[in-house]
Parts: C-alpha cells; structure tokens; sequence
C-alpha cells in the first residue's frame, strides 16, 4: 500500500507478483488500491494485469472492481475495450453499478454511438434495473 500512496505503481506491481510467486496473496482492498490507481491515470495495460491478478489471487471480482477497469479503458480513451469489459461484466451475470452504466453511455455519447445508448438503455430497463444519480448526472434518465 505504500508504494500505491507514492505512487510507484510498478513497484507495487513487482511486489504483489513476487508474493504471488511464492503463493502469497495480498488482500482485495490491496488490489483494488492498485487498480483504483492504474484506473485514474488510465493505464489499461495494468489495470487490465491487475485485474487478472486479482482473479489468479482467486479473488472474484465485483461491479466495483469491474467499473475501475472500465474507467481505466475510457480514460485511456481504448471505449470499444470498455464497452467489451462492460459487457462480459454483465454476461458473468454481475449487476452493474450506475457508475458502470454511466462510463458506458458516456463513451457511446462521445462516441456519436447514440443507437447503442439507446438499446442499452432499454435492455436496462427490460430487466428492472433503475438509473441512478450518475446517469442523471449526464441527462440519462429520471
């Protein structure tokens, strides 16, 4: 966790491998720090290791954990990459969170992909999901 709060996010990627190395795994919250990290300055690439390091630690992944790596690939500006994570997200059968919908449909937008906004929406609704304060936040929904 120190060198997450530094900011030596490769550093805090050797030493999770080389516990992994020795079967040692560190804990979600350590993880999730790490990729929370690679997410905001949008790093794909290693939010993206870092997300499979967390499944091979047998951790599973959460909406929350699934939304950091989404966000990583749209602020990497990689929004087809974002769009696929959101949707295996919701074929592993997680609910996604109104952060989740939020990212996607805002990449839609920016994307001019307005049909694919729409049919997400309504697939949304179709299943009873109810868009929150984030998708409001961009003119989506109450």
């Amino acid at each position: 966790m120190a060198y997450i709060r530094a900011n030596k996010l490769d550093l805090s990627e050797c030493v999770l491998k080389e516990m992994e190395s020795q079967d040692i795994y560190a804990g979600r919250e350590v993880y999730k720090a790490l990729l929370r990290a690679y997410s905001m300055i949008g790093d794909s690439l290693g939010a993206q290791r870092v997300f499979d390091m967390i499944q091979l630690a047998g951790i599973v992944p959460d909406a929350k954990v699934c939304g950091l790596l989404i966000n990583a690939y749209f602020v990497a500006g990689r929004n087809v990459e974002a769009c696929l994570a959101f949707e295996k997200m919701r074929k592993t059968g997680f609910e996604p969170n109104d952060k989740c919908v939020a990212l996607v449909l805002a990449g839609y937008e920016k994307e001019s992909r307005l049909n694919e906004a729409l049919n997400l929406l309504v697939d949304l609704e179709k299943n009873g999901y109810t868009l929150g304060k984030e998708c409001s936040n961009l003119g989506f929904g109450r």
